[in-house]
């Protein structure tokens, strides 16, 4: 269930809060059914809730002189019992953070102190404004706009975290939003504010746990497997209806075999791909579904699919932190609980050239980190930042060099601190804000129903980034999970994929007969985002370059890209033949990779929107 949450502890005698309740409320991007208000010593509190789907435990618990709030869910790592208020109430922040699996963010305010914090991995986040009137945290940066507006403070966009949303490296590296003096806690800390003083102080938790390595005798694959399907205990008090996403890939199929194991299926009232007919993982998904005797639902977009308004939705969820790339195209009604899967995250991260340094002097880090190139990547990868990030070569070079430092001396902290270079792209994961604002954009249109990741679970975070570099790249953890939960998933064919022979051979079931083939049906990567902003490109390029984007963003450049966009996506009367003498490189690069130069232009109509947004908030 969407819920929201807002404490503020003041510094002076001034109340800038005391009548903005209503306010407060009507900005959320859900329509609220509880809201709790409460005054301890000079901390107030605030809470929405939208919906009670489960109903196995309060996310509000109030005390004597304390209260309590948990968004989000969580479970117990070792009964899968659900995280409520009340645990939050009587236990011990860091116990809470180490026992409990899921994607949660909670505070804890008393006349003494406040505490807050959010779990190891997920889409939960916490967020703080400080302020010399006074110190505010929410899981809604939204929440915070607001509290700066009270201040009569201008919303200032934030230039360089904004510029992230067209270098993709980098959002792994700040704790900056959309809006300056807005700051995003990392999920390795927690804050505790003493509330006589409103000294604030940053507390670790264990940002290096993954180096807890088990002993010689390797994973115990049988208890994870096991803690994997209790974690969905969480759906059994589920009030329906829940829809399962299916892709037919190793993420969606662990999911269901966990399920599947746990007895939870028949929870389940239907599977639902939204994606056009001749996607390759329709067919995929489609034969698992057969096969399972599942009921299962494809949705397309349609013509009427309304790209800007998805847009601006998207923005207002996710607060300017999210390239529209990743936009969601699936909907929640406020009945419905989503089940997926991300835990491919854990793969895929390795792809974007963060790996081990096994041969680099560990005091020229910085050096290698800006010299290695994509070619590096591997089994013996090294770390490395891509020049073509800086795609279509939008922001000034100083600019980008920046923030290429910024990460750089992120990685020399964790490497003093004692992290091998091994486990870089382990820390990185950990630290990324891209997938936990992934699970505010699913539910794009409003902020309602649950979305319910079993796979973000520290157990299985922990066994990957134990693994072997060939172990991890190779999705063995997916597979020995898969074999014990349910074996038939694991033997079913994948549409373009397959489990690599060497992970098996290496693995507790090197026996194990596998589809050696895949269904080999097209995947359209980029189909619906091409159709659609052909659809409306004359409004997407006005946008661009007429509205405001960022002081830091080349116009010439912008100008340049969009040429190349027209041409590679066939817009009907673009002639920009000078493209082949005065950008022949971003023409080659673009007609290879569209959804590289997609990623570009829907970047760039995301910070137009979150400015616009700014701009028009700062105004009222």
């Amino acid at each position: 269930m969407p819920c929201a949450y807002l404490t503020v502890v003041y510094r002076n005698q001034l109340r800038p809060l005391a009548d903005r309740t209503d306010r407060l409320g009507s900005v959320l991007p859900f329509n609220y059914d509880r809201s709790e208000r409460n005054t301890i010593g000079n901390v107030e509190i605030w809470f929405w809730q939208k919906g009670d789907k489960l109903n196995r435990t309060s996310l509000y618990e109030q005390q004597d002189s304390a209260a309590a709030i948990v968004a989000g869910y969580g479970m117990s790592r070792d009964t899968g019992d659900p995280l409520g208020a009340a645990e939050l109430l009587h236990g011990k922040f860091t116990d809470i953070w180490n026992d409990y699996n899921g994607e949660w963010s909670g505070v804890l305010a008393s006349e003494q102190r406040v505490v807050a914090g959010s779990s190891a991995i997920g889409t939960q986040m916490l967020f703080v404004l400080d302020q010399p009137e006074l110190i505010a945290l929410s899981n809604r940066g939204r929440l915070l706009w607001e509290v700066l507006r009270a201040l009569d403070r201008p919303l200032i966009p934030n230039q360089d975290t904004l510029a992230t949303l067209i270098t993709r490296t980098f959002p792994y590296c700040t704790d900056g939003t959309a809006v300056q003096d807005v700051r995003f806690v990392a999920s390795d800390k927690y804050l505790e504010i003493k509330t006589s003083t409103g000294k604030v102080e940053e507390h670790e938790l264990d940002p290096l746990f993954f180096l807890n390595r088990n002993p010689a005798g390797g994973q115990d694959w049988d208890r994870l497997a096991q803690t994997l399907s209790k974690n969905t205990r969480w759906l059994e008090g589920a009030k329906g209806p829940v829809i399962g996403a299916l892709t037919g890939g190793k993420d969606s199929r662990l999911v269901l075999s966990m399920l599947d194991n746990a007895g939870l299926i028949d929870k389940v009232d239907k599977f639902m791909i939204r994606a056009p007919q001749e996607h390759g993982d329709v067919a995929s998904a489609s034969m698992i579904a057969k096969q399972k005797g599942l009921d299962f639902e494809r949705q397309d977009l349609g013509d009427e699919y309304d790209l800007m308004g998805s847009i601006e939705r998207h923005v207002l969820v996710t607060e300017g932190s999210l390239n529209a790339w990743d936009l969601k195209v699936s909907t929640n009604d406020e009945t419905q609980i989503r089940i997926n899967g991300l835990g491919g995250e854990l793969y895929r991260r390795a792809s974007l050239g963060i790996g081990p340094l096994p041969d680099s002097p560990l005091g020229r880090i910085g050096e290698t980190f800006r010299k290695m190139r994509p070619s590096a990547v591997g089994p013996s990868a090294r770390v490395y930042v891509q020049d073509w990030d800086n795609f279509g070569w939008l922001l000034p070079w100083d600019l980008f060099y920046s923030q290429r430092r910024r990460a750089e001396q992120w990685l020399e902290d964790l490497r003093q601190r004692g992290l091998d270079a091994g486990h870089f792209i382990d820390a990185l994961y950990l630290r990324q804000t891209l997938p936990r604002w992934g699970g505010h954009a699913k539910l794009h249109n409003d902020l309602i129903g649950v979305d319910f990741n079993p796979l973000f679970n520290i157990d299985l975070v922990r066994a990957y980034q134990q693994l072997s570099l060939d172990d991890r790249s190779q999705e063995r953890v997916h597979f020995e999970m898969m074999v014990r939960l349910d074996p038939e998933l694991a033997t079913l064919p994948f549409n373009s994929a397959r489990w690599d022979a060497r992970m098996i051979a290496r693995s507790t079931f090197p026996d194990l007969r596998v589809a050696e083939k895949g269904l080999h049906n097209p995947c359209v990567g980029a189909g619906w985002q091409v159709t659609a902003i052909r659809r409306c490109w004359p409004q997407v390029r006005k946008l661009i370059e007429n509205e405001r984007l960022l002081d830091s963003i080349r116009p010439q450049r912008v100008g340049l890209l969009l040429d190349v966009a027209e041409t590679v996506l066939g817009i009907e009367g673009a002639d920009h033949s000078y493209l082949k003498l005065k950008a022949p490189f971003l023409l080659i690069t673009s007609q290879r990779n569209v959804k590289r130069m997609l990623q570009q232009v829907l970047g760039l109509l995301t910070i137009q929107q979150t400015v616009a947004m700014l701009e028009k908030l700062s105004a009222t």
